[in-house]
């Protein structure tokens, strides 16, 4: 997995024959501190949960993205676990 901040992320696996290209949606971001950090937890939870790599990326993105339209990272967090 490749992240690529605003423009979501690349992924490898071993069953595709190419990488794939994950968008997140256009939004204005306030704070991106912890985004990061929020992609990967929700990541490894999701997969864990679902053995569904795409389904993750895609959840994994989602409160990224929604976790940077607050400042601070505490706020962040709390705010992005409602979704969860």
């Amino acid at each position: 997995i490749i992240t690529l901040d605003s423009d979501g992320c690349v992924v490898f696996a071993k069953d595709w024959t190419e990488p794939k290209h994950f968008s997140t949606e256009l939004i204005t971001a306030v704070d991106e501190t912890g985004s990061g950090d929020i992609f990967r937890g929700v990541l490894l939870k999701e997969y864990i949960k679902t053995n569904d790599i795409e389904l993750s990326i895609g959840k994994a993105l989602k409160l990224a993205s929604e976790s940077v339209k607050y400042q601070g990272v505490y706020k962040s967090i709390e705010q992005t676990k409602l979704l969860i």
